[in-house]
């Protein structure tokens, strides 16, 4: 019975009509999961099986997802949000003792929940500036604030799918002074640092996010990334509740060990599954989430090329436009959107709109400008001078693998009628 109603679910998932492509009333969206019969089918079958929290596609989902990266762990979690506190806070854990230290490193243009855990942590975010070049955190600046004695560490993102070329470096001298790294990797799995390794696999702690626009989505959900035993534990203990017990749900005793653990304050054969050592939070990831993750991720390299393939097309097609600056392809990275500053952007923005085509701001801009930080105490390293300047004159549109080449030429031309009518 189950394979007849797979079956079905193939049928009508392939004989699904596209609508066709009308320019100026089709929108073209900024981001969008490619959805196939396979992942429609591979969630059915999980859902079929009648086990909703994490398990066997947890499971296989997990392993996979940290072959594919590189690294000895990868540790699901409810969304990318959630990866980036559990990853904060695994490395403030482990790595943060000196009370001298209460600064850590990020890159002032953004998305907030990058920068929310080390404000909720009780630190102080140094911001540094970002290269108008590439989109990233500044690089000597980035080196400088990392040896100041009252650093802990340093939280960054490989900006819209960009990877930072100096990440072996930042990892390298985090090393060297004793101090973590979380790599925020949620725009850019399928990205590698000059094809010698995984991005996700610089960090001690790393973050990836599967929301729909992401390059492969589980509905919701993220991962932390490492390759460090301890970190691992301390993550998998905060995404669980805190409990020091490693059983997932409906599993009993796996240790062996259930009564025979001894605590000072608790009872005698106090019950392992029911100990906490540390107050944690339900930040699990579901079976169904984990079910589509799981498929979705045997077409990651497909589709981050699809969407530099997308990103040279635009690129080709707009790059010596008057008035524009674009950022230069690369095939390292797994572009998340497609950047462009104009000297005139908020018409530009206002005339895209106007025709269907969807744009979005760099995330949050100048993050020190946004009102949640008006009362927040922070420190710039610099005038964030390029961060305003992105902030008031960048945008991007989309580069994903949903996108037709008729749509990518409308977004193309639609940006050259704007330049040759405005000049």
């Amino acid at each position: 019975m189950k394979e007849k109603i797979l079956e079905y679910i193939d049928e009508y998932w392939t004989n699904k009509t596209p609508k066709p492509f009308i320019p100026g009333k089709t929108v073209v969206p900024v981001s969008g999961a490619v959805i196939s019969s396979e992942d429609i089918k591979t969630v059915a079958d999980a859902l079929l099986d009648g086990w909703f929290t994490e398990w066997v596609y947890a499971s296989k989902f997990s392993r996979k997802l940290s072959e594919y990266v590189g690294v000895k762990h990868a540790i699901l979690c409810n969304s990318g949000s959630s990866a980036s506190l559990l990853a904060t806070l695994a490395c403030l854990e482990k790595f943060s003792r000196n009370k001298k230290q209460y600064k850590i490193v990020t890159c002032a243009t953004g998305f907030p929940t990058t920068v929310a855990p080390i404000v909720q942590f009780g630190y102080v975010p140094l911001f540094v500036d970002v290269d108008p070049i590439t989109l990233n955190i500044k690089e000597v600046d980035t080196l400088e604030c990392l040896v100041q004695p009252d650093v802990a560490g340093i939280v960054v993102a490989h900006t819209l799918g960009f990877p930072i070329e100096f990440v072996h470096n930042i990892r390298m001298l985090c090393d060297a002074e004793g101090k973590f790294f979380v790599e925020d990797c949620c725009d850019v799995l399928g990205g590698s640092h000059f094809n010698i390794k995984k991005l996700g696999s610089y960090g001690h702690t790393a973050t990836c996010s599967f929301f729909p626009s992401h390059q492969i989505t589980a509905g919701e959900g993220g991962a932390v990334f490492t390759d460090d035993d301890e970190l691992a534990e301390i993550v998998r203990c905060y995404c669980e509740w805190g409990r020091d017990c490693s059983c997932k749900p409906g599993q009993d005793n796996t240790c062996g060990k259930r009564f025979d653990h001894t605590w000072t304050n608790l009872p005698t054969r106090y019950d392992h599954k029911y100990t906490y050592t540390r107050l944690g939070y339900n930040l699990k990831m579901t079976e169904l989430q984990a079910a589509l993750g799981y498929s979705q991720l045997s077409k990651v390299d497909v589709f981050a090329q699809m969407r530099r393939d997308n990103y040279q097309y635009l690129y080709d097609l707009t790059a010596n436009l008057p008035g524009l600056s674009l950022v230069e392809p690369s095939r390292y990275a797994s572009p998340f959107g497609f950047p462009i500053t104009a000297t005139k952007a908020k018409g530009l923005v206002e005339f895209l709109e106007s025709r269907n085509i969807r744009t979005r701001p760099v995330f949050a801009g100048n993050l020190t400008r946004q009102p949640a930080f008006d009362n927040l105490y922070y420190e710039n390293h610099s005038k964030l001078v390029n961060s305003d300047y992105l902030m008031e004159n960048t945008f991007w549109v989309g580069c994903h693998p949903a996108l037709t080449k008729e749509m990518l030429e409308y977004v193309a031309d639609s940006v050259k009628e704007y330049v040759k009518g405005k000049g």
